[in-house]
């Protein structure tokens, strides 16, 4: 199986994001770096156009790292996306068995 990212990581201002294994097949897992303490929310959308909310919650300053489990996702590519008040910030992974 070859398959590559083009973008795993993107920085947008005061937010930077990551996620880590791309390509993934049961977790992964988004650092997230604000420059500001804002509230996030995390979701990601297959290329169907399909968006999945995943997270939301207050950030903190600095770098924070989540979790994701992704084994219930079909394999495919998808979009990350990170939202706070004044950034949004996307990043390109893969999901593999």
């Amino acid at each position: 199986i070859l398959t590559s990212s083009i973008d795993d990581e993107t920085h947008t201002g005061s937010l930077r994001i990551r996620i880590s294994p791309s390509p993934a097949s049961a977790s992964a897992r988004i650092e997230i770096y604000q420059a500001v303490q804002s509230p996030f929310t995390i979701s990601i959308t297959d290329v169907l156009g399909r968006q999945y909310p995943l997270l939301s919650g207050q950030g903190s300053f600095g770098a924070s790292i989540y979790p994701v489990d992704v084994s219930a996702y079909e394999p495919g590519s998808y979009v990350l996306q990170v939202s706070t008040d004044t950034a949004l910030s996307t990043a390109l992974f893969t999901i593999v068995r």
